[in-house]
């Protein structure tokens, strides 16, 4: 978070413990990993995150990095599958609208 660096959302807990976002839910879901709700979202503390990080490293398993590249992939699509859809739309209304008789 921009206005606490000590307080981790999911996404930075994860990068932090080099594992994916949803899996650091889910390890908070267990009691693994400490966190607080703040509303419906996740936070970690800093230091709880380093004192978990060697753990879960020794004990959870390794990600390969096809892992990691797939959920790359699927976050880039889905923080901007509105952009795609407008771009589909825009060839099909110039393909209506420039096509030949």
């Amino acid at each position: 978070m921009r206005d606490n660096p000590g307080i981790f959302t999911a996404r930075q807990a994860a990068r932090a413990l080099d594992i994916p976002e949803q899996d650091a839910i889910i390890l908070a879901d267990k009691g693994i990993l400490p966190h607080f709700k703040d509303g419906e979202y996740y936070r970690f503390k800093k230091e709880d995150i380093v004192k978990v990080k060697n753990f879960i490293q020794q004990n959870y398993p390794n990600h390969s990095a096809k892992n990691l590249w797939k959920e790359k992939v699927l976050d880039f699509l889905y923080f901007n599958d509105f952009y795609f859809v407008c771009a589909g739309l825009a060839v099909i209304i110039a393909w209506v609208i420039f096509k030949k008789p």
